[in-house]
């Protein structure tokens, strides 16, 4: 359980096993935020390389030479022990703070 001096990753969705498979296996994650301890938000959005890299092939062929979204993180594989890690690394590093909080 997080301190109240950590961040807190919460999902827009019931995070439970059945959708913990399905981030994984998509390789994408983009109903996660961030709640840092003075309670603001960030929206955040997990990649797995290899889907990035899939997903910017695919757009390339379409014009778009580009990924974005907001809060892009990119980890080894979008399971919730590699995005809880990112989240606490990325907070003590203050990569939150160059974040727009949620309205």
């Amino acid at each position: 359980m997080p301190s109240m001096n950590s961040p807190r990753l919460i999902f827009k969705e019931d995070f439970d096993e059945r959708l913990a498979f399905e981030v994984a296996q998509k390789g994408w994650c983009g109903i996660a935020v961030v709640e840092l301890p003075n309670g603001d938000r960030r929206e955040v959005f997990f990649y797995d390389p290899v889907r990035l890299a899939q997903d910017l092939e695919v757009d390339m062929k379409s014009g778009e030479a580009f990924i974005a979204e907001p809060g892009l993180i990119v980890i080894p594989k979008v399971t919730l022990e590699y995005m809880e890690a990112a989240v606490r690394k990325l907070f003590d590093k203050g990569y939150f703070e160059s974040l727009t909080p949620i309205k």
